[in-house]
């Protein structure tokens, strides 16, 4: 248990949230070919780990391609990915586990080619660095 000091006399007390379960989903996303051409593949691979202090559970990823790409092809790791929505269902995440998802897609002539991952599950995340991609 954690104390913490309460008052300028040195008091102290118990904080409770020091006994709180909590996971910190750390999400990294790399691209194959950052500079690929038109009509050429390119593979996007998200990798999630969980840093936190116990297991996570209902942990979910949304990253669906933004209309410059074509879905070609997936492989989770763990859970399964709906080309669809982007919603990548991976479940539970034991603490020091790391679950991948590999996305391949085609590059098409226009449309927008930045994308956004947002993740998320069911215990307290103390912080959002790594939750959210751009």
């Amino acid at each position: 248990m954690l104390l913490v000091r309460t008052g300028p006399r040195a008091r102290w007390a118990a904080d409770p949230s020091a006994n709180m379960a909590t996971k910190e989903l750390v999400t990294t996303r790399t691209v194959d070919n950052a500079t690929p051409a038109v009509g050429s593949e390119v593979m996007f691979t998200l990798t999630m780990v969980n840093d936190g202090s116990s297991d996570a559970t209902g942990v979910e990823l949304t990253d669906a391609l933004p209309s410059g790409y074509t879905h070609v092809s997936d492989a989770a790791s763990v859970g399964t990915y709906v080309p669809a929505t982007g919603l990548w269902t991976i479940g539970a995440l034991g603490n020091g586990v790391t679950a991948t998802l590999a996305i391949r897609a085609t590059v098409n002539a226009s449309g927008t080619y930045l994308n956004t991952a947002t993740a998320a599950g069911d215990q307290n995340d103390p912080t959002t660095v790594g939750d959210d991609l751009e």
